[in-house]
């Protein structure tokens, strides 16, 4: 092409009026008169010289679009031709442009000329740059399409499944729990993980966590959709390992010792272990095959015992419940008999203080005013109805207050009990 515009330049003269010429040689030979002033000679020279310049770049135009016509029309003939020529040879080439090797046909526009390639090589060149050349399969967006048979491992395979926006389908990590056990775990990929033991299934929802809790000791297989179907690891990914066998018993015939609210604990469990007490609402730490504890407030209450064995192996929990019908108020009675000549029944002292080793305070108010009738830190010296203010005995059939306060109360325990006694005529 650039050859052709080179010899048209080379070849090219402008066109000659000798008339015009004529006419210009006589203006040669005149005198042109002189005159004061300057002169528009030199102006029509000029307008001559950028008018034949014009007329000589409009033809070189003109010619040029009919020399490129002429060879565009000369190409594509000549492509029809072969086209044409090709379909005769191959009439399943008309349709599809393909060969019946599974070539593509190609033409280059240009110099006419005709160009084969495979069409692994075309559908190659068609995929973006950033695709793995070692992937089986790639559709248009260049995500790698699953080509793993359902007999295959998806968790063991060398070459794990490709899926969602990060390219990776990755089963978590999970180390083997303890029977009872709970962990978090997430799924990182953007597609549904299953986890089952082969009696129960567990989903993670693309990009979502769950609760694991290990209920049932077995082994546990993570596994995805592949082609519609759930398909799972066939070696476990996890498990969940039984724990030891623990169990204990509640004694509740003995409800009280030196004066305290007691229950009996016992451990079964023939382990070589060590046991741990939790007991609902209670800061005592309890530890030991049996162990006592103190419940000062009535309701319903669970008691976890855990067995850890000393051979590291997995321990064992178990929760019972216990019920504790009455609240603890120091076992105090709520009237007393002044004149009784039995010295339990005649003075009043809450029962328990008497059997506690405790320091305490208690004392006796009168509810219509608020004076103190009476106070002691001894628990053998009772109230016997006399009001310190008076030394009188206060009046019978009658409700009084009694508050103790306790200077070093039990783990669990109140500081401070109240209550009402009434005098006995």
């Amino acid at each position: 092409m650039e050859k052709h515009f080179k010899d048209l330049f080379k070849e090219h003269e402008l066109p000659f009026d000798p008339a015009a010429w004529e006419q210009f040689s006589k203006r040669l030979d005149v005198v042109m008169p002189i005159k004061k002033g300057n002169s528009n000679w030199k102006w029509y020279l000029g307008g001559m010289a950028i008018l034949l310049s014009v007329i000589g770049l409009v033809w070189n135009l003109s010619s040029k679009n009919a020399g490129t016509n002429d060879s565009t029309s000369t190409s594509s003939t000549a492509t029809e031709a072969r086209n044409s020529e090709s379909n005769e040879m191959n009439p399943a080439s008309e349709s599809t442009g393909l060969e019946p090797s599974g070539s593509i046909i190609k033409t280059d526009e240009l110099n006419g000329s005709t160009q084969t390639a495979s069409t692994e090589q075309v559908q190659e060149n068609t995929l973006p740059e950033n695709n793995s050349s070692n992937d089986p399969v790639s559709d248009k967006a260049g995500t790698r399409v699953n080509t793993i048979s359902e007999n295959s491992d998806p968790q063991k395979n060398s070459d794990p499944i490709v899926s969602g926006t990060n390219g990776t389908t990755v089963y978590p990590t999970v180390k083997d729990l303890c029977e009872g056990e709970s962990i978090w775990i997430k799924n990182e990929n953007s597609q549904d993980l299953f986890i089952t033991d082969n009696s129960k299934v567990y989903p993670i929802s693309a990009g979502k966590r769950i609760n694991f809790n290990g209920e049932n000791p077995g082994n546990y297989y993570f596994g995805h959709t592949v082609n519609g179907k759930i398909q799972y690891s066939k070696t476990p990914d996890f498990k969940v390992k039984e724990g030891i066998k623990a169990d204990f018993s509640i004694d509740t015939d003995t409800k009280y010792e030196q004066g305290i609210p007691t229950i009996t604990l016992q451990a079964s469990s023939t382990e070589n272990a060590t046991y741990s007490w939790k007991i609902e609402g209670s800061k005592s730490d309890l530890k030991g095959k049996e162990v006592k504890a103190h419940l000062y407030q009535k309701g319903n209450y669970d008691v976890v015992l855990t067995a850890e064995p000393k051979d590291n192996s997995c321990p064992a929990s178990i929760k019972k419940q216990v019920n504790i019908e009455d609240d603890y108020n120091l076992l105090a009675v709520n009237s007393f008999w002044p004149n009784s000549s039995d010295p339990r029944n005649a003075t009043f002292m809450p029962f328990a203080l008497k059997e506690r080793s405790v320091d305490f305070t208690m004392l006796i108010i009168d509810p219509t005013n608020g004076v103190t009738l009476f106070e002691t830190n001894d628990a053998t010296n009772g109230w016997t109805g006399i009001n310190k203010t008076n030394g009188q005995l206060v009046d019978a059939n009658k409700t009084y207050i009694w508050i103790v306060r306790i200077k070093n109360p039990l783990p669990d325990e109140k500081a401070e009990y109240k209550g009402t006694i009434v005098r006995l005529p």
